[in-house]
């Protein structure tokens, strides 16, 4: 189990910087390092230790690790009947001219990518579990997690202390992962203190137990100070419930209370923990999922009272945002993980994640209970589980990727040494002999080395869609982000929507670089080929409908190059309806409805431009210059008419307007 320590470590090592690195090559780079892991397990582990993990494993958690990966596929699956799919594909194929095969989910790359992500987290935790068949091991992951939680929680200090800035890290999922860390590091010092009256010749390792209690004692102190200097009331309750429930696990393995006491100490538990979650202020008249949120997400309320039953597909939030946000918003972070849960995924699989997070506490709770050693692993394990549910409606933290990493770690950890070898399991030491092949052993060993092999196989395959896409993307060696010069290489970009094929953020991309460099070179004039572009544009909205930088690009593409098949007012009516108040393509938009040559402009579109120019003459007075080029850019029927939106608007502003 060397190598997959070691791919865990790296893992693990990696967790407090991923804030502050790119997601999706971390992503990358993750997958490819739990392949090795994976296959490794499956052909080197000797045959009884698999079948050993196996047991381990519940067959309920197979089920709840199965259930979310199931749930995001049948999303991307096309629907059979309009009445699954959403309604903006519908929408989406009017405006094309063209039939587009629906899905429950409004962008099938961000749901593929979300996809990805939770393979990545599921197979961390059995790679975890794994490991940790090894008690070493699993010791040796506790304090590494302990470390790397207390490095976070020093982040989050200096953060709140103004010593290094915000915008470089994700504050709310350091403030998350150092109440893994309070949870984490009270209950090694615990474990150790239980075993200081009475140490054994075994435990007498290379470093006294005094120092590491010592170590425990201090990397609890960092994680509460940290959490006191945030000074935010839900992170506070659930550490509190974290102590709390350690507490609980010890003083029933320390004294042994009977029956009854195992009872009187179980409602205490539950008191202090509703007495805590009721010092917490609620939010009244608003979705319980965003309650507990210390923002006011307005755009979130009216996403949380739209969502239909099968939620708008994982990974969504962000696509969604434009469409319910307000001009004088411009927050991308969601307000509570809940939140994002229920409006990707639906409420049903939201209550049913709940229920399914709980049981699985509860089962690691037992297990920790019948351990006469060695249970600070279940134990710690049943409380971080237990508190989950309580930290999805504190903030969105918990969806970040260290987060889920770290919980996903910790869970496979707990599972791992939740039983002892002597009930009912042979000891590793005893699996198989120095000269045994791996792959002999007990039969029912066979099944999961297939299963853990396919893993590995997905895994690989993920990791090069992603770092295939990311290695194109970044051709010649440069981190391109954003096309905003003629030197961007847009061909590279070009072959990594190519290769990833369904991402539509990538094929947008590709045409804005095209565009940007055509603006550009105005003197060369390189070559541009606008039917390329549309079918570009094309492919990003059959898998992105969402995009409206997309919908109005298209409708320049169609005004500038007479690209034959479109309603240009079709095309920006789909703009409108996807991002109404996002200020950046205001100004494009309104330039391209006002040149529109049609003989009569549409009433919805009509009340779209005339919403603009209240925007602009009211509210947005920087964007006045954008307006007066739309003006006098209007051909002369669109121009009348534009002259009576704004006299609608502001008499007084027209006539300087009028004025050369």
């Amino acid at each position: 189990m060397t190598i997959p320590f070691i791919a865990l470590t790296m893992i693990v090592a990696l967790i407090p910087v991923m804030g502050m690195i790119d997601a999706l090559q971390a992503i990358g780079v993750a997958l490819a390092i739990l392949a090795v892991a994976l296959a490794t397990t499956a052909f080197f582990v000797p045959a009884v230790a698999l079948s050993r993990f196996t047991r381990l494993i519940h067959p309920a958690l197979i089920a709840v690790l199965a259930a979310p990966a199931l749930w995001m596929v049948l999303q991307l699956l096309p629907m059979p009947a309009r009445s699954l799919d959403n309604q903006i594909w519908a929408s989406a194929a009017s405006a094309l001219n063209r039939p587009l095969t629906g899905a429950i989910t409004v962008d099938i790359g961000a749901t593929l990518l979300s996809l990805v992500q939770y393979c990545m987290v599921a197979a961390t935790m059995l790679v975890a579990a794994a490991v940790a068949l090894d008690r070493k091991h699993a010791t040796n992951l506790l304090y590494l997690l302990i470390a790397v939680t207390t490095v976070t929680a020093a982040q989050l200090v200096v953060i709140e202390l103004g010593l290094f800035d915000r915008a470089q890290a994700d504050a709310e999922e350091l403030t998350l992962i150092t109440v893994m860390g309070v949870v984490l590091s009270c209950a090694a010092a615990l474990n150790i203190y239980d075993q200081l009256p009475r140490p054994s010749k075994a435990r007498r390792a290379s470093t006294p137990p005094v120092a590491i209690f010592a170590a425990a004692c201090v990397a609890f102190l960092i994680c509460a100070t940290a959490l006191l200097i945030r000074s935010e009331t839900g992170p506070i309750v659930a550490a509190l419930f974290g102590i709390t429930a350690q507490g609980a696990i010890f003083a029933i393995h320390r004294w042994s209370p009977g029956p009854w006491g195992k009872a009187g100490l179980a409602v205490s538990v539950i008191v202090i923990l509703f007495g805590a979650v009721a010092l917490v202020p609620i939010r009244q008249n608003v979705d319980f999922a965003i309650a507990w949120s210390m923002q006011s997400p307005i755009a979130t309320e009216r996403m949380l009272t739209d969502v239909p039953f099968a939620g708008t597909g994982a990974g969504t939030y962000e696509a969604l945002l434009p469409i319910y946000r307000d001009a004088s918003s411009n927050a991308n972070q969601a307000p509570t993980a809940a939140a994002v849960i229920t409006i990707e995924l639906g409420r049903a699989f939201f209550g049913s994640l709940i229920i399914a997070i709980f049981c699985c506490a509860w089962l690691l709770f037992r297990r920790s209970l019948t351990r006469r050693q060695d249970y600070v692993f279940a134990g710690a394990g049943a409380t971080m589980l237990a508190m989950t549910p309580l930290l999805l409606f504190v903030n969105g933290g918990l969806l970040g990727l260290g987060a889920s990493l770290l919980v996903s770690i910790v869970g496979g950890v707990a599972f791992g040494q939740s039983l002892s070898s002597r009930e009912g399991f042979a000891p590793l030491s005893q699996t198989a002999s120095p000269h045994a092949s791996p792959m002999t052993g007990a039969p029912s060993a066979l099944w999961p080395r297939g299963a853990l092999s396919l893993l590995a196989l997905v895994l690989i395959a993920q990791a090069t869609w992603i770092l295939g896409a990311e290695a194109y993307e970044l051709g010649r060696h440069r981190f391109i982000r954003e096309a905003i010069s003629a030197n961007t290489p847009d061909d590279d970009i070009r072959r990594a929507a190519a290769f990833a094929a369904v991402r539509g953020d990538l094929w947008t991309k590709s045409v804005r670089a095209r565009i940007a460099r055509r603006e550009a070179d105005t003197a060369t004039k390189p070559s541009f080929d606008s039917s390329l572009a549309g079918e570009d544009l094309k492919s990003a909205l059959r898998y992105a409908p969402h995009r409206s930088d997309a919908w109005l690009m298209l409708a320049l593409l169609a005004e500038r190059d007479k690209l034959a098949g479109y309603d240009i007012g079709a095309l920006l009516k789909m703009s409108y309806y996807t991002a109404p108040n996002d200020m950046t393509l205001l100004p494009l938009r309104l330039g391209a409805a006002l040149r529109a040559e049609t003989k009569a402009l549409d009433p919805e579109l009509q009340d779209m431009i005339r919403r603009d120019i209240g925007v602009v003459v009211t509210r947005q007075p920087e964007l006045r210059p954008a307006l007066v080029a739309a003006y006098r850019s209007a051909s002369p029927p669109q121009r009348s008419i534009a002259e009576r939106l704004i006299s609608e608007v502001d008499p007084d502003y027209l006539r300087s307007l009028r004025t050369p």
